[in-house]
């Protein structure tokens, strides 16, 4: 049995969706008015539309699974983005999200070039990609066959004493614009080392299959000469 380990990469124009769609999220959420004015509020927005003669509108709310995707969205730019790309981020949501704003317009009124901002916008989102593609640094492309360890072989019962030693934690610079690099040759060294790995075990699986038949034949030979032995000693009773 073979089994192929693979994931879905992120990708610049994914993250760009997401904030897309957590501003418009946060567009949906009701103005919060307060533990005194809420009920007061909502009463004089229905009565004045009755009064209007307009029909009774109800507010779209977000689901939870939006809410919690606009957070994670939200965590991801505060996180990894500077505070210049986090404010040209948010605007890029804002007016994508908003109904007669047109990124035209708003460019022109603040001094950008359409094509630039964009520009400024996707290596934004390429950065927070980067980040979330980080995770997977390892990438398990390698097929695995029958040999091969896929889970512990047992589970750890030992606890450390509270007695132990403190470690003081090892401090890492990362530079703002750090970007994820491939080392060449890596994948052929990790191919290496698992062959090698399962030819060590296919070795000691068949050591132990040689061990096993040696183990049946001699218990063989010791039930024959067993059987031999209480046969001559029924022989000489009867005689």
């Amino acid at each position: 049995m073979t089994i192929h380990v693979t994931y879905q990469a992120w990708t610049y124009e994914m993250v760009r969706e997401r904030i897309i769609e957590a501003a418009e999220t946060l567009l949906l959420n009701p103005a919060s008015y307060g533990p005194r004015l809420i009920g007061m509020a909502l009463f004089g927005e229905y009565k004045d539309e009755y009064l209007r003669g307009e029909g009774t509108r109800v507010r779209r709310t977000p689901s939870a699974h939006a809410l919690a995707e606009m957070e994670e969205t939200w965590s991801w730019i505060n996180d990894w983005l500077p505070e210049k790309d986090r404010k040209l981020v948010y605007d890029y949501g804002f007016i994508m999200s908003r109904k007669g704003l047109t990124l035209k317009v708003w460019c022109e009124r603040n001094g950008w070039i359409k094509r630039t901002f964009e520009r400024a916008v996707s290596r934004c989102c390429q950065r927070i990609a980067d980040e979330l593609n980080r995770k997977y640094h390892v990438r398990l492309t390698m097929p695995f066959d029958a040999l091969s360890q896929i889970r512990a072989k047992h589970a750890s019962f030992e606890v450390a004493s509270d007695s132990r030693a403190p470690v003081k934690p090892k401090l890492y610079h990362r530079a703002d614009d750090a970007t994820p690099t491939h080392t060449p040759g890596s994948e052929a060294d990790i191919a290496k080392h698992i062959e090698k790995v399962n030819q060590q075990r296919r070795e000691e699986a068949e050591r132990q299959r040689k061990a096993a038949l040696t183990r049946a034949e001699e218990e063989a030979k010791l039930a024959a000469a067993v059987e031999a032995r209480l046969a001559r000693k029924r022989q000489k009773q009867v005689a």
